[in-house]
């Protein structure tokens, strides 16, 4: 019998180590009648998993302020959400106090949800919640004017904390950093959130420091700071910004005085910075009035619109190297740099498949101000204008691939290097030079250049310029006809014929055509008209032209195919943006040979001169090198051979 009263104890031992106390639902009120008289004593009784409700009311004194979990996994939340339950943290200078303190380890199970959380003061930041080595979950709660003396008037997370911040609201919150959220050596996920009317000296709404923030589908609205990030300052950290909208935040006027004044909606500061899927518009600054940086920017599928900057940069200020993709940049202003003013980075900085529509500037490059290395690829630049390069004024290496600049009031000023490849250059207006002008040497391959206007300050029928100007494959409008222009062109290969564009891009002189200045463009379709079919951008089908544009396999020999649809008669690259693309122009049969390097419609002893001048070359690209294998030698002698005195369909 003794033998089975100690069984039965073991076993009762067991069980209760192994299902502690099931958990409670603790209730208490504002005025004290409740289960327990402050949040503080519910909590110090507390269990994990227990949650504790709180009645509407506002809860105010000691033991409804300064609350501390404990290290405790258990919910504190209210009876019908932050409009309804208030914690009056009552904070001044000297009577300082926040609504929650978590630094006992707490993690995603310690969760405070459903309060307004106000006039709480922190000495050195978080005004509402001070995380620290913690990760609670901060949920549907509103933070409304709360200050954090240093950093973080708001929350202030500290030292590897890594809180879940989500569906909250941010109103009016002040700091000296991050008026709203500050971290420091943490990785806060923060989701759902709206930010507004907050204000620091940097970073209105959040500050980072050697962090790792996450920020999704937040949105960022009339934030202010007085030096730098209106929305968001980062400093040396790996942050991720994905689905946000940045409205109307705003950088205090330094006219200047101070070249990392800028980021009305972000600033950057080492690091790196992704960026996808967001909108910035109206935001301002001195420098980058949607974001300056000078670490790695990653932009992805971004829409920047009606951004400025009293300096440079109305959408982007950039020091460091930017990779862009997929983004759109609209009605952007700034004195130079519309939208994108880059400067002195190492390496080169990347754009791909970017859209540039009306932006403008007062100085210098309506789209783009380059003075650091850039390489666009797909872009098109579109109605931008500026005093000097309407589209992009360049003073370091700007390399052009696929692009259309179409109606810009010029296209490129080049004070640098400038490498263009299939691009299509039509409608630019320009005092100088329309399409491309300045000082700096310009090379153009597989280009047409067509119907741009040039201004008072130059005579030249031909719409580009450079010193020294190479030219090779390409269609440029007035070259057959200008004295003087094949002597000075280094190039081979190019035809002055009406590229047949879709339908052309035209200027509406608004029924004045005596004024410029009230002039609208009228946008385009530049795929080049063939019988053998071109892509319809609206209907996404391929239809049929009864002409056919000499531009289509008129590319050098010696460049793939690329991405071109395959066909037994696509022979060579197209000319012009589409070229090599999917959407490149289909070829009639008959209408091209390879070895017609001189483009004049016979193969003949002007390409047998072009092949032997290439023979041996091993460059890539070389126009001699007629089957591509990366040396000109007997093999393309044999195929130019093959082809001799044959003539294309279209030669008279």
């Amino acid at each position: 019998m003794k033998s089975l009263v100690i069984l039965l104890m073991a076993a009762a031992g067991t069980w209760a180590i192994t299902n502690p106390a099931r958990a409670r639902t603790i209730h208490i009120n504002a005025q004290g009648t409740g289960d327990y008289p402050t949040i503080q004593t519910a909590v110090d009784d507390a269990n994990d998993l227990d949650i504790i409700i709180c009645a509407d009311g506002t809860y105010t004194g000691d033991g409804n302020r300064d609350i501390d979990y404990m290290g405790k996994a258990i919910i504190v939340q209210s009876e019908n959400g932050p409009e309804n339950c208030v914690v009056d943290c009552e904070g001044t200078t000297s009577e300082r106090h926040r609504g929650f303190y978590f630094h006992s380890g707490e993690d995603a199970n310690s969760v405070v949800s459903g309060f307004t959380i106000t006039n709480g003061y922190g000495w050195i930041g978080g005004g509402g919640i001070l995380c620290e080595q913690s990760g609670p979950t901060i949920e549907n709660c509103r933070f409304e004017s709360n200050r954090g003396y240093d950093c973080g008037g708001g929350i202030y997370n500290a030292d590897q904390s890594s809180p879940t911040i989500r569906s909250c609201t941010f109103y009016e919150n002040q700091s000296g950093w991050g008026g709203a959220i500050y971290n420091l050596r943490s990785s806060p996920s923060i989701t759902g959130c709206t930010f507004s009317n907050c204000s620091s000296f940097e970073g209105g709404a959040i500050a980072s420091d050697d962090s790792q923030p996450t920020v999704i589908d937040c949105t960022f609205q009339n934030n202010t700071a007085f030096f730098a990030g209106g929305a968001i300052t980062d400093r040396n950290c790996q942050s991720v910004v994905i689905a946000c909208t940045f409205t109307g935040n705003y950088v205090f006027d330094h006219s200047g005085a101070i070249n990392q004044s800028g980021g009305g909606a972000i600033n950057q500061y080492g690091g790196h910075l992704l960026l996808e899927g967001c909108e910035f518009a109206d935001n301002t600054a001195d420098y980058g009035g949607g974001a300056f940086t000078d670490g790695q920017l990653d932009l992805k599928q971004c829409v920047f619109e009606g951004n400025s900057a009293r300096q440079t940069g109305g959408a982007i200020k950039g020091l460091g190297n930017i990779a862009i993709e997929n983004c759109r940049f609209d009605y952007n202003y700034a004195r130079a740099g519309g939208a994108i003013s880059l400067s002195d980075a190492e390496g080169v900085s990347t754009l791909l498949s970017c859209t540039f529509m009306f932006n403008s500037a007062s100085w210098a490059g309506g789209a783009m101000s380059l003075t650091g290395n850039v390489a666009l690829e797909s872009c098109a630049l579109i109605g931008n204008s500026s005093q000097t390069g309407g589209a992009i004024a360049n003073s370091a290496s700007l390399e052009l691939a696929n692009c259309i600049l179409a109606g810009n009031g010029g296209g490129i000023f080049n004070g640098g290097e400038v490498t263009l490849t299939n691009c299509t250059l039509t409608g630019n207006v320009s005092a100088e030079t329309g399409a491309i002008y300045g000082w700096g040497p310009a090379t153009l391959t597989n280009c047409i250049v067509w119907g741009n206007i040039n201004g008072l300050f130059t005579f030249s029928t031909v719409q580009i310029d450079g010193m020294p100007l190479i030219v090779n494959f390409s269609c440029v409008e007035g070259s057959s006809d200008e004295p003087g222009w094949i002597e000075r062109v280094d190039g081979t290969g190019n035809i002055d014929a009406d590229p047949l564009f879709v339908r052309p891009g035209n200027w509406d002189d608004g029924g004045t055509p005596a004024y410029w200045s009230d002039d609208s463009w009228i946008e385009g379709d530049y795929h080049l008209k063939s019988a053998a079919g071109r892509w319809d951008s609206v209907s996404e089908t391929w239809v049929h032209d009864e002409v056919t544009s000499r531009c289509i396999d008129a590319g050098s020999p010696g460049y793939a195919l690329g991405d071109e649809p395959a066909d037994e008669h696509n022979v060579r690259i197209n000319m012009g943006a589409y070229g090599g693309t999917p959407e490149a122009s289909r070829t009639p049969a008959g209408w091209s040979l390879l070895s017609d390097m001189s483009n004049d419609g016979v193969v003949g002893l002007a390409d047998f001169a072009i092949g032997l001048q290439d023979f041996g070359d091993t460059q890539a690209n070389r126009p001699g090198d007629l089957d591509r294998s990366g040396a000109v030698d007997i093999a393309d002698v044999a195929i130019l051979a093959n082809q001799w005195l044959s003539v294309t369909s279209w030669h008279e």
